[in-house]
């Protein structure tokens, strides 16, 4: 599954790069970012790929010479990736039973009117 991950990030970025080269639809590399990103809330191997990725894309930001030459580059791709942060959305999370069961039980007394504030508990 972990090699499944890394050809994933692969055929996305052949994808871009076509996009660029006018080989793909504009819509293409839109569809196939929706799937990564399902992709990623599903799989911890998609997340772990994507995780190495950066590393090797910050490594490579921190290298001498291109902190030598580029010194906004890092600067730029933190940018970059907030941007993705948000376009994204990060409102789905993990599965957590006890998460779940105190979501679930604030949620089901709000819903019954029985919900005090926080200081009168």
């Amino acid at each position: 599954m972990k090699l499944v991950a890394y050809v994933e990030l692969a055929i996305f970025a052949r994808v871009l790069f076509g996009l660029l080269l006018w080989r793909n639809s504009l819509l293409m590399p839109i569809i196939y970012g929706m799937f990564l990103r399902a992709r990623y809330f599903q799989s911890p191997f998609t997340r772990q790929a994507f995780a190495s990725l950066d590393a090797v894309i910050l490594q490579g930001l921190n290298h001498p010479t291109i902190r030598a030459s580029v010194p906004q580059a890092k600067t730029y791709y933190d940018i970059l990736k907030g941007y993705l942060g948000r376009a994204v959305g990060t409102v789905l999370v993990p599965n957590d039973p006890a998460a779940q069961a105190a979501g679930a039980g604030a949620g089901a007394g709000a819903a019954a009117g029985t919900a005090r504030p926080a200081a009168a508990q």
